[in-house]
Formats: structure tokens, sequence, C-alpha cells
């Protein structure tokens, strides 16, 4: 990667996005559909910051090409390469249009975006695509991680992650046999060790609730009956 200063490239076509690289890329365009990791600072043509990824130090992240941002970063990205940054100077019509994003962006506005491509990769699937084989590895992945937060004392976040992860359990019903067994084992494990984490908050009725989820996947769980008082 290098600092270069670019003249300006019309993304759009009509003048409406023009991007500005002033520190190159590497490697290859993000294809749509994939999920980019992006930092950016977002100011009025006056100079005043209304939103910034930095400031938080928070990546942002969003699906390419699906119309989840404005239209103009969905050009933008496209056409930027990992470790690229670059200036957006982004007419209205590309961006918030003419109702703006009270109260910060006004009406009409024209803005600018100091964006940085971090990287992209191909968007994870939605629970609905995966067949039985992948929401175990998923689901199995997630107990894990709940069990890391778990030992790390975050027990209202290692609850939600066990949780989730019980949740890709949730539908069976064209399942074979042995791997029905292998998932409500899996499941139940999720609510028992959900339900712990919830008694050490002194989250009873949340502990209730999930020792209860898990009765109904083995109603004789000896761990299950304790927990759940």
């Amino acid at each position: 990667m290098t600092d270069v200063t670019k003249e300006p490239v019309d993304l759009s076509g009509d003048g409406g996005v023009l991007k500005e690289t002033y520190v190159e890329g590497s490697g290859e365009f993000p294809p749509a559909g994939d999920e980019i990791r992006a930092h950016y600072t977002g100011t009025l043509l006056d100079g005043t910051k209304f939103d910034s990824s930095r400031d938080r130090n928070s990546e942002f992240k969003f699906v390419l090409g699906k119309g989840n941002v404005i239209k103009a970063w969905d050009l933008a990205f496209a056409s930027m390469k990992v470790g690229e940054k670059a200036v957006l100077t982004c007419k209205p019509e590309y961006a918030y249009g003419a109702s703006g994003s009270p109260p910060k962006i006004p009406a009409n506005a024209t803005l600018k975006f100091d964006v940085e491509l971090l990287g992209f990769s191909p968007k994870a699937k939605e629970m609905w695509e995966m067949d039985t084989e992948e929401k175990i590895a998923e689901a199995t992945k997630l107990k894990a991680k709940g069990t890391e937060q778990f030992k790390a004392k975050q027990f209202d976040t290692a609850a939600a992650t066990y949780n989730q992860a019980a949740s890709y359990m949730e539908d069976m019903y064209d399942v074979a046999d042995e791997d029905k067994k292998t998932m409500k084992q899996l499941q139940t494990t999720c609510f028992l060790n959900a339900a712990m984490a919830y008694l050490k908050v002194e989250d009873f009725a949340e502990a209730v609730s999930v020792a209860t989820k898990a009765l109904n996947n083995e109603p004789s769980n000896v761990k299950a009956l304790y927990r759940r008082g």
C-alpha cells in the first residue's frame, strides 16, 4: 500500500459520487453479496462531523450491493481494494436525499466520507440456508464461545450466546433420527448452560424458563430439575 493522491473518479457517471483515493489498496475488488468491513468518518461540506466508526473504535459491517447502505457506499466499496483509503463526495441523491437524516444531516445535503476498506468475506449463511451438519457445527462453535464468556464472568452475554446456539436446533422436522438425537443433546446442554449463567446473575425467571426447555427435551435430566428449582 502506498500513499497517493489521485484525481477524483466519477463512480456514478453523473458526478453524484466522486472518489479521491489517498492510500492505495491491494488485491481483488469485493464482489456483491460479500460482507464488507470498513471504517468511515462522515462530514458535511462545512466540515461538521456527524458520524465516525473510528471514534467508536468499532468496524462497520454491511453486505455489498444489497441496498443496506446509501447508494454511494455500494458504488464506492465495490471499486476499492483492501487497505484503500479514500474521500467520497456524495450528492444527496446518492446519500440521504431530500429528507436528510435529522437532526445531524439536513435535507438535500452533499456529504463527504473518509472511508477505508478493512476487508471483505463471503457473508455467513442464514440459519434457514444451513443443512443439519452446518447447524450443528455453528451451534457447537457458539456453545464454545458462550463457555469462554462464562469463564470470563460475562454471564448475561454467555446466556444470550447459549440461547443463540440452542436456536439452531429448533427446526428438526426433516432431520434423520441419529442427527436429531445429537441436536437435542446439544440443545439441552446449551439450555442448561444458559440456566447456570442466569442463576449467576440471579435472573431466576429466565433460569426457570430455559431449564424447563431442557426438561422438554429430557424430562428426567437431573441438572435441569436442579436448575429449575
